[in-house]
């Protein structure tokens, strides 16, 4: 119904909006590279596939970043994938390429070249300074990682899968050892020393009672409604947004620039109409009690309504609640209470023995466990 809806709908504190984070492309730039036979400095990834001094052909190992302001912008690139090395020397070639363009060696089954970690701008804007030497120590440090995600990790994580199963039993011998130990129980005979009971009858009144509700959820009987706002919950509604710019190396001697965003929230109240209102409706208005003291058998108390029917002011019988006690005496004389339903506490007298259970861990009384001496 419209009015559910609206509940479900007023009720949606917190929510949290979609966390989307877009990318705007930047454009594609050249990497540079130092020629390690020449030391020629920043050749150009796409430009320069081979040294322009001395003939040395581009080593993959060897690009990187530009500084800041000095990317050359690759116009209309069309990407077709990473450079593949050529297995007979080692020389990089462009995914597309069936042949090695410095020794003709078919390149079938030739891997791709390895490509350098993302860079991200620091929060100024600016990207740390890129060389060479820290593109091989990049690459150094991503080969000693994959080193040790091999033959070792596959150890440590079954060695660690041994410890946390082996943990695991250990905690289930621990768990059962305490639920052994404290359903642990021993006979002995106990002692009905006294019995109580009590009955009883809640009387209730139809009147009219101050309620409040929320707009939508005010009953349909309600009368003498007033409204006004309320701060219900609150809601995230975006605040602007956070950006980073990062560079992805292609592997192909180029690298795309891009710019990630994501938005920010912020909590905002939100607010709702909530009423105040009159209702008419049965409310307990006071309950009547009896004890043994009122009789040795268990009865419900007497009572009289000075008004029944349903209007207003008009009284009737409410729910009913009874307990049956019996009090026992342990060897050691402490005392314990068990409530029974009525039949079973009839059939037990005061001063009868019966054999019954106590929990080793507390000296408790297990009353479910009455038998007969």
């Amino acid at each position: 119904t419209p009015r559910m809806w609206s509940a479900l709908a007023l009720n949606a504190d917190d929510i949290k909006e979609p966390f989307e984070v877009s990318e705007e492309d930047l454009g594609t730039y050249q990497m540079l590279w130092d020629c390690s036979a020449c030391e020629t400095p920043k050749l150009l990834g796409v430009t320069h596939r081979y040294c322009p001094n001395c003939g040395s052909a581009q080593d993959p190992k060897r690009r990187y970043f530009p500084a800041d302001g000095e990317g050359i912008l690759v116009e209309n690139h069309v990407y077709s994938g990473k450079d593949r090395l050529c297995p007979a020397c080692d020389t990089p070639n462009a995914a597309q390429a069936q042949h090695c363009t410095s020794c003709g060696s078919g390149l079938d089954g030739a891997k791709d070249v390895s490509v350098r970690r993302d860079q991200v701008s620091e929060e100024n804007g600016h990207f740390e300074l890129d060389s060479a030497k820290a593109a091989r120590n990049d690459f150094k440090a991503q080969k000693q990682a994959a080193n040790s995600d091999d033959i070792p990790a596959e150890k440590e994580e079954s060695g660690s899968k041994k410890g946390l199963l082996l943990a695991g039993v250990a905690l289930v011998i621990i768990v059962l050892g305490i639920i052994v130990y404290m359903n642990w129980t021993k006979e002995v005979f106990v002692e009905a020393t006294a019995k109580t009971w009590k009955r009883t009858v809640h009387i209730e009144q139809f009147r009219a009672v101050s309620e409040s509700a929320w707009k939508a959820n005010v009953p349909m009987k309600a009368y003498k409604v007033t409204c006004r706002q309320e701060k219900r919950g609150t809601k995230k509604v975006q605040d602007g947004e956070t950006c980073k710019t990062e560079r992805k190396d292609q592997g192909n001697g180029t690298f795309k620039k891009v710019k990630v965003c994501k938005p920010k929230y912020k909590s905002v109240a939100t607010y709702d109409d909530k009423c105040r209102f009159k209702i008419d409706k049965w409310t307990k208005v006071r309950s009547i009690k009896s004890t043994q003291l009122d009789s040795s058998e268990p009865v419900w108390p007497r009572f009289e309504l000075p008004k029944e029917g349903k209007c207003l002011g008009c009284e009737r019988a409410g729910p009913r609640e009874e307990s049956y006690n019996v009090q026992f005496v342990l060897p050691d004389n402490k005392k314990e209470t068990c409530s029974y339903e009525q039949a079973k506490w009839t059939s037990i007298t005061t001063g009868s023995k019966w054999q019954a259970e106590i929990r080793v861990m507390d000296g408790g009384l297990v009353c479910d466990s009455l038998k007969s001496k």
